[in-house]
């Protein structure tokens, strides 16, 4: 979100309109008429991603050449999207993150929102279009072997991770 953040400050809603909304509803900035048989809401949420990469190559790159450690982590982090020569260094590591309990998503949604974040309170209005990203992201994961993550809890997500990073690093 910091980089899509960073994005939206420096490129106008005029040159991309798409990038200035949730990612649930992106597609309602763009002429999708032209695709009616793909989903709406992953063509917008494609348009969105593919931007806020660019951003998040950049900082990979730079991350790499500075020798510094970064974790980046987002729901625009597409599996497949990155370029391959960054995702094949030795310093890059990809993993999914998704929450497959659909009352436990929908909690952790509805706990946001109740934070008052102007964003966040649309969550449970568009929940089926997040719920078909999510999907969207566990199939790249997949079709990019991908390792996925299953957040639902949190200290077991972690483990998770911390042992393919370590698995996979030494």
């Amino acid at each position: 979100d910091l980089i899509r953040e960073v994005l939206r400050v420096t490129i106008s809603e005029d040159l991309m309109p798409s990038l200035h909304t949730s990612s649930y509803i992106a597609y309602k900035k763009l002429d999708t008429s032209f695709l009616p048989v793909l989903s709406q809401p992953l063509v917008g949420f494609e348009e969105q991603a593919r931007s806020v990469v660019v951003g998040v190559e950049a900082a990979i790159e730079q991350t790499i050449d500075d020798g510094e450690i970064l974790i980046i982590e987002g729901v625009h982090l597409v599996p497949g999207l990155i370029k391959k020569k960054m995702i094949k260094h030795d310093a890059v590591v990809e993993i999914q993150l998704v929450l497959i309990d659909e009352e436990i998503h929908r909690s952790r949604l509805a706990r946001r929102e109740s934070k008052k974040n102007k964003r966040a309170t649309t969550y449970s209005e568009h929940f089926k279009e997040i719920r078909e990203i999510q999907g969207y992201l566990i199939e790249q994961a997949q079709s990019n072997n991908v390792p996925i993550v299953d957040v639902s809890d949190d200290e077991d997500a972690l483990q998770v991770m911390i042992n393919y990073i370590w698995d996979t690093r030494t």
